[in-house]
Formats: structure tokens, sequence, C-alpha cells
């Protein structure tokens, strides 16, 4: 069985166990804990966020780079 300590909502554990039989454990967490969960996950979200934005400003500068030199040359 797979474990993942995350944060769920909008009935997911109603929804993973009613999957073809699957069980789903969930807990509600304390106020310290739920808070401390969702600074983390907000972290990561925005972690990928800044990435992808990282990627796509690159590559957005390196076709203006090539569109400079394209004109440059001809």
């Amino acid at each position: 069985m797979k474990i993942y300590n995350k944060l769920v909502r909008d009935k997911i554990p109603e929804i993973i166990a009613g999957d073809n039989g699957k069980t789903c454990v969930a807990r509600i967490m304390k106020d310290d804990e739920y808070l401390k969960a969702l600074n983390t996950k907000m972290q990561e979200k925005f972690k990928d966020y800044w990435n992808e934005l990282i990627k796509s400003f690159h590559r957005t500068e390196l076709f203006m780079i090539i569109g400079l030199l394209i004109t440059k040359i001809f």
C-alpha cells in the first residue's frame, strides 16, 4: 500500500474509496499541523510555478536573441 502524506479536499477520500474498492485513510489535522502542511504545499506550488516561469523566460529570451541574430545576418 502506498502512503501519501498529502492535503486533500473536495471529498477525495470518498472518491478514492469508491474507485474499485481502493482503501483511503484520512484524518483531520490539528490547526498547527494544517497550517504547516498548507505552508509546505504553497512553497511546493510556488517553486513549480517559478521553475516553469524561468523555463518560459529563457525560451523567450533565446527566441529573441535568435531573431536578432537572423535580422543582423540578413
